[in-house]
């Protein structure tokens, strides 16, 4: 006996993909990842696709911030080792993160993205606090 999924549950999949992998596109695109994640954020009513969106957001801010950070490393001739090592952890993060977060979507679970600072919160992450 097979059981069918619902379509909006289907849809919801496939737009928590489609925000896990704006952030590989922001590459070509600067700033993609960010601008999916706040059109998603503030236009969907579902609770999982705002908390994608937002987690996709604080990815992204936070590998916005490592890259600006490695620039004015860059800017410092002592720091130029960290530059390197900075610009290669974010390289690694952008496609390796996503990636594995389109790959545990695909199978119903949740991901939440590893050493990304909370920028944006969700209201029930402040009540707990």
């Amino acid at each position: 006996m097979s059981h069918s999924i619902p379509s909006s549950f289907q849809t919801s999949i496939k737009t928590q993909t489609l925000l896990h992998l704006s952030s590989i596109g922001a590459f070509l695109f600067p700033f993609l990842g960010i601008a999916v994640s706040l059109f998603f954020l503030f236009s969907s009513q579902d609770p999982f696709i705002k908390t994608t969106s937002r987690r996709v957001l604080n990815f992204n801010l936070t590998l916005t911030f490592l890259l600006a950070l490695s620039y004015l490393c860059f800017s410092s001739i002592v720091a130029i080792p960290f530059t390197f090592v900075l610009l290669g952890y974010c390289f690694f993060a952008a496609f390796f993160f996503p990636l594995q977060a389109v790959n545990f979507i695909s199978r119903g679970l949740s991901y939440t993205y590893p050493h990304t600072i909370s920028f944006v919160r969700d209201q029930h992450e402040d009540s707990c606090s």
